[in-house]
């Protein structure tokens, strides 16, 4: 009777371990899943639409031309803009709404991302 006990016991913990271990809490360091990320009819809505549209047209041209076409970004589907150039500091916080703009040393886009 005693060993049945016993043998429950195990093997509930080791099925508990099992099912905590399938599932890993994230890291510090990892940024959460992109929540704007979604899609409509094949095709990415929010901010990472935006990125990616911008992405294909303004990447390696000059940020000063964008910046004059972008004006007012009220009216797309982003919380803010950021402009991030070399040697910029920028806070670790994660806004999935939030686009960033990495610029070179010439003041030219390299890349959009959210976050």
């Amino acid at each position: 009777m005693m060993f049945k006990r016993e043998a429950r016991t195990v093997l509930a913990a080791i099925s508990l371990f099992a099912l905590t271990g399938c599932d890993p809490a994230p890291s510090d360091t990892e940024p959460p899943q992109d929540q704007a990320a979604h899609t409509f009819a094949g095709r990415l809505v929010g901010c990472a639409g935006v990125a990616e549209g911008f992405g294909r047209d303004w990447v390696v041209q000059p940020y000063g031309k964008f910046e004059v076409l972008l004006g007012d970004v009220s009216a797309l589907p982003i919380s803010s803009l950021r402009v991030i150039r070399p040697g910029t500091m920028v806070t670790r916080d994660y806004l999935p709404d939030r686009l960033n703009v990495t610029l070179d040393e010439n003041d030219v886009v390299s890349k959009f991302h959210c976050g």
